[in-house]
């Protein structure tokens, strides 16, 4: 719908109806990068650029990854942003660096296998059965190799969020762990990245050139060493907060923001559901915090109102309710509770002499903590009242 910003029109009262029942959730992160990573050798300090797959890589050598932020949520996207460093700036990519090498790669032979730690172990099982993606972006015969490659993780019907952590400093890839991160496995091609072989190519063409007492023709170049300036993640989860019943996860909290503080959904029974916005029974509110006084005992209150502003006609007669705070929110003051009003309801200055509930809240989180409260409201003909000088 759309509202007409001419009209004499509240909003509220389009919502006030409404039940809440659950809360979706749908979050989308770009580039974070606080992320703990992991290879062969053991933790990586990605503040500075590293080897993702040691200096020596196999098709053993991997790069595990976790996010304390991405392990506690449930993921409909992840995708890891790769920004490599030192790559080889021959045209032709790694199909013209490993020119001279027995077996010709390019960047499509160079892949990773995606694993996702799922209660402890890496899946899916078999290993065949898991995704291969190629680690570098493609490149053409005339066109250098680039530094960035995106990946997406596809294996998230695996990805469990992780229960509760007694804080970031332990969630770790140690023995134990059981879900939130996930491991790229070098997969191909057979040789990975020449490293073993290229020793040999090289002597080889040493001893040619010895026995034919010529000089050294082309030298095959060094492998490259995986070298990695950057890693970031992007995200997208989703989760429901369900108010009426026990399914929201202890972390996940819904609030009713209130003028003077807040209240949270606490999961209740069926049949009475909370309201999409917090609810009054009256449109007009006066405020009393007690910083004194005894559940159970009398307090009596002086009210100075300003008679000469009393619009009041023999028509209008303002209904005042008296409430207070406990621990369920603002109820209503029992009429027993009013010993005394001579203010015949705000009507002139007087005294009103109330007994106080034994289950005040002082501490409630709706009201600033460490007084009683009480509430005075009205509904109609609010400004038949006198104003109010002091209490």
């Amino acid at each position: 719908f759309q509202h007409n910003p001419q009209a004499s029109f509240c909003a509220y009262s389009l919502f006030d109806p409404l039940p809440l029942e659950a809360v979706t959730l749908d979050v989308r992160v770009q580039g974070l990068r606080d992320l703990k990573l992991y290879n062969n050798i053991g933790k990586i300090d990605s503040s500075k650029p590293f080897q993702p797959f040691g200096p020596q890589p196999t098709l053993s050598s991997y790069l595990a990854l976790g996010s304390y932020e991405v392990a506690q949520k449930r993921l409909t996207g992840l995708t890891l942003n790769l920004e490599w460093a030192e790559l080889p700036t021959a045209f032709g990519g790694f199909a013209s660096h490993y020119t001279g090498y027995q077996q010709a790669i390019a960047e499509a032979d160079i892949r990773v296998d995606i694993a996702v730690l799922q209660d402890g172990i890496w899946r899916p099982q078999p290993e065949r059965q898991r995704p291969s993606v190629p680690l570098f972006q493609p490149t053409g015969p005339t066109d250098r190799l680039n530094r960035t490659h995106s990946i997406a993780i596809e294996a998230l019907d695996l990805f469990r969020p992780i229960d509760a952590v007694p804080g970031e400093a332990k969630f770790d890839l140690q023995l134990g762990a059981g879900n939130g991160f996930i491991r790229l496995g070098l997969s191909g091609p057979e040789g990975a990245f020449g490293h073993a072989e290229y020793p040999l190519l090289l002597a080889t063409a040493l001893s040619e050139r010895v026995r034919a007492k010529k000089p050294l023709g082309r030298v095959p170049n060094p492998p490259y060493t995986p070298l990695l300036a950057s890693v970031s993640v992007d995200y997208a989860a989703r989760t429901r907060i369900c108010v009426d019943d026990g399914r929201t996860q202890p972390r996940q909290q819904l609030f009713h923001l209130h003028p003077f503080g807040h209240a949270e959904l606490r999961p209740i029974r069926a049949g009475n559901p909370y309201a999409l916005l917090p609810r009054y029974d009256t449109d007009g509110n006066l405020f009393i915090g007690i910083n004194g006084g005894a559940s159970g005992e009398a307090l009596t209150l002086l009210f100075d109102l300003n008679e000469e502003t009393n619009q009041q006609s023999a028509f209008e007669s303002p209904s005042v309710t008296w409430y207070y705070l406990n621990a369920q929110g603002w109820q209503r003051l029992p009429a027993m509770n009013i010993v005394l009003d001579t203010s015949n309801g705000f009507i002139c200055s007087g005294v009103v002499t109330l007994i106080l509930p034994e289950d005040l809240d002082r501490q409630s989180s709706m009201m600033p903590a460490g007084r009683a409260w009480l509430r005075v409201g009205a509904n109609e003909c609010l400004d038949a009242l006198p104003r109010l000088r002091s209490v």
